[in-house]
């Protein structure tokens, strides 16, 4: 897997023992160097104070707050180093720097444009060439994960409408069903003979026949019994 060239620390530090006040830039280059960038921020903020337009110092700063995660301060540091600075191949390095800024917050298109922005000042910049590179292989698997993405959810979107419709038209085929079983019964029901005024249904007729029937095999028990008590009798002897 490759990954992101970071700023070039060593040749840009190293040029900022030229710029004044020696002190404060020397103090903060050594503090770079063993990885204390709080205290080479606080060394390159009071060289600063001194020397406000060296691009040197400016830069020193953006690179600090850049070691230090503070991506965003790192770009306005950076942005005016470049403003302040005409130097080509300083120039170069400061936009390359600004890529990487941009880099570390998400925002690949802008920095692409500062990775070309460097070549165009310095095109020997090979670090800058490198992550531009870099930048547009990732921008382009982004882009294509981003649409492969949207495809998936409009294809889960699609199905999820076919079931809809689906299960819609399964509950209006239910319903019709029942419409129609309720008609077939309605039109049976009126099919039917109704009963005059005064005579039974065919129901109450073969509730009074059951009924009928029931009580004429209770009179049959009933008449057996007896009939069986009166054979059981002994005549008494005489």
């Amino acid at each position: 897997m490759r990954f992101l060239i970071a700023i070039s620390v060593v040749s840009i530090l190293a040029s900022s023992l030229l710029a004044g006040p020696y002190g404060d830039v020397v103090k903060g280059v050594r503090a770079f160097d063993e990885d204390d960038f709080q205290e080479s921020l606080t060394k390159f903020q009071e060289a600063n104070l001194i020397e406000p337009e060296s691009p040197v110092i400016q830069q020193n700063l953006g690179l600090s707050l850049y070691k230090l995660g503070d991506f965003e301060k790192s770009r306005e540091q950076l942005e005016k180093a470049f403003t302040a600075s005409d130097e080509p191949v300083e120039k170069s390095d400061i936009q390359y720097n600004l890529g990487n800024a941009f880099f570390q917050i998400d925002s690949l298109p802008r920095s692409i444009i500062h990775y070309q922005k460097a070549l165009e000042l310095n095109p020997e910049n090979s670090d800058a060439k490198y992550n531009l590179e870099l930048a547009r292989a990732l921008l382009k698997e982004f882009s294509e994960k981003e649409q492969q993405d949207q495809q998936q959810q409009q294809q889960q979107q699609d199905q999820e409408q076919q079931d809809q419709e689906k299960q819609d038209q399964e509950q209006d085929q239910e319903q019709q069903q029942q419409d129609e079983q309720g008609e077939e019964e309605e039109q049976q029901e009126q099919t039917q003979p109704k009963p005059k005024e005064g005579e039974m249904s065919e129901e109450e007729a073969q509730r009074l026949l059951d009924a009928m029937k029931e009580n004429e095999e209770d009179l049959q028990k009933e008449k057996m019994r007896r009939q069986g008590d009166g054979n059981g009798r002994h005549a008494k002897p005489w």
